[in-house]
């Protein structure tokens, strides 16, 4: 898969989550509110978020990292491994928290909220690395 092509998925695949997270905030604001049927969409909603991650996850290790890698180096997708460990053990983490009644409540929406700040911050970034990446992908890579 050429670089452009991994870039696309991604992309897609960013716009898909965006879409979730857009969600989990609003039910998040229900939820601080005390609106009852909040927290239980709320739970839904992270599952499914949880869910696509993890698959999104697996989408950029499978198409994103060897690109980074037959483009630039074994080093150039050292970051990425390292951040979605960190996602994946985050995001595992708050699941558990979320199926717990261990925890407040209100504690696990700040965590979940953090989380969705984090992950927004990632996705942009990794935005702009395709997009640096594109420009320095000689032009025969580029299709």
């Amino acid at each position: 898969m050429s670089v452009r092509e991994a870039r696309d998925e991604i992309l897609r695949e960013h716009a898909d989550l965006r879409g979730l997270i857009a969600e989990i905030e609003d039910l998040l604001e229900r939820f601080a509110r005390g609106e009852p049927e909040a927290a239980t969409m709320l739970h839904a909603s992270a599952g499914a978020l949880y869910t696509r991650f993890i698959a999104h996850l697996v989408l950029e290790d499978r198409i994103l990292v060897p690109s980074l890698q037959d483009a630039f180096g074994p080093e150039s997708a050292e970051p990425v491994v390292r951040d979605h460990a960190e996602q994946r053990a985050f995001l595992g983490y708050l699941m558990g928290r979320l199926g717990s009644n261990a925890s407040p409540a209100a504690l696990i929406a700040n965590d979940l909220r953090q989380f969705l700040t984090l992950l927004g911050s990632d996705m942009a970034e990794e935005e702009r690395m395709l997009e640096e990446t594109l420009d320095r992908v000689p032009s025969r890579g580029r299709s």
